[in-house]
């Protein structure tokens, strides 16, 4: 079955300010902000999951209520229109209740008897939507949409009938939950790698423990591999400290401009700096494996 693939604006659901942008700058000024009130969404607190992340700032909540326009509610969609141009969120059904977009962000209320939040949020989330989003940017200057509004609701949006939407926003949604819970586990286990890794090669723990005469608090097969005390420079007795490139061979990295990796779905992500940061993200440069084996040895296979 063939869905029907329509613009976002009709979608839209027929209350006032349904598709809105945020406030001028002028409105929204620095000293605008409290300690408490109604946060304001800006495009740092934007995740590529629907988690929030980033700090928060915050307005009264009479100033919110003057500029109605610019306030979301549980299922509205906000997105960029300067920026982080190509990234979505969608508002949670929280014990927040509302929140105001920035000026650098616009927003939908969608009617749920035509689309499912949900998947219009999964959809605009995918390639095939971050395509449709980066049609109507440019990247001169600081990247943006221009004619914001009118470009939001010219976004082409394929539209299967109801039940499949949310069937299909249902099991992506599982989905992630599953891989935000392996996120935390994973931070959490990344947390107590750091805590021992701490212990073991900064404090010394173990040497110091020994040193002191307290009880072994590691296996039995890795206590005996810590000396029992602190040579003069207070570093484990025995251990040395050498520079990094006696111990590890460099390795510069590619030029991958020349192996552009756009429009091939077996693509490998380019890592720079932000990807040591963030992780491959969907902003990630691509390149091509067709790359000359003279130069393999600056790939990293998964």
């Amino acid at each position: 079955m063939k869905w029907d693939v329509l613009p976002l604006g009709e979608l839209a659901a027929s209350t006032d300010g349904a598709i809105s942008i945020g406030p001028f700058g002028s409105a929204m000024k620095a000293d605008t902000y409290t300690e408490v009130g109604v946060p304001v969404v800006r495009g740092t607190n934007i995740s590529d999951t629907r988690a929030w992340k980033g700090d928060w700032v915050y307005i009264p909540e009479d100033l919110a209520d003057r500029m109605k326009r610019c306030l979301v509610f549980a299922g509205d969609l906000v997105l960029p229109h300067r920026g982080s141009i190509g990234e979505v969120a969608i508002i949670p059904d929280d014990e927040q209740g509302r929140y105001f977009i920035s000026s650098s962000l616009m927003k939908i209320t969608l009617d749920r008897g035509k689309i499912e939040p949900l998947f219009c949020y999964y959809f605009l989330r995918s390639a095939e939507g971050r395509s449709e989003i980066l049609r109507f940017s440019s990247s001169v200057g600081t990247p943006g949409i221009g004619q914001p509004l009118t470009s939001l609701r010219q976004f082409k949006i394929p539209v299967p009938p109801l039940p499949e939407q949310r069937a299909i926003a249902a099991t992506l949604e599982a989905l992630d939950d599953k891989i935000e819970l392996n996120r935390k586990m994973n931070a959490t286990l990344e947390a107590m790698a750091r805590a021992l890794f701490r212990d073991w090669f900064v404090d010394f723990g173990p040497t110091r423990a020994k040193a002191e005469g307290r009880a072994p608090y590691l296996s039995p097969d890795l206590w005996p591999l810590f000396p029992a005390r602190l040579d003069p420079e207070g570093k484990p007795e025995g251990w040395a400290e050498k520079p990094l490139d006696e111990i590890a061979d460099f390795l510069n990295g590619l030029a991958l401009q020349k192996f552009p990796g756009e429009g091939q779905p077996d693509s490998l992500p380019v890592i720079k700096i932000a990807e040591l940061r963030n992780g491959i993200t969907a902003n990630s440069n691509r390149a091509s494996r067709k790359v000359p084996l003279r130069n393999a040895r600056k790939l990293v296979m998964p």
